[in-house]
């Protein structure tokens, strides 16, 4: 039976919640920061929703920081 590697996104969201225990914080005080549900937030640490680069920008600017801090990001090309 083969490995099961971990998806991509998983790996990526994960700062999101490095990022979140760093600063003690649970996903109830970052769903107060943000006004997302606790669930939505658990989803997107676990890798189950994807943002798209906007969101992910909004999201930064909610919690006060970078987004590179919380995701991983692609160069984007002028």
């Amino acid at each position: 039976m083969a490995a099961i590697e971990p998806a991509i996104e998983d790996t990526a969201n994960s700062r999101l919640r490095q990022w979140r225990t760093e600063r003690g914080l649970s996903l109830d005080d970052l769903a107060d920061l943000t006004g997302r549900s606790k669930a939505y937030l658990s989803r997107v640490e676990r890798g189950e929703r994807v943002l798209p680069p906007l969101e992910k920008v909004r999201f930064a600017r909610m919690v006060g920081a970078r987004v590179r801090d919380l995701f991983d990001v692609e160069s984007v090309q002028a």
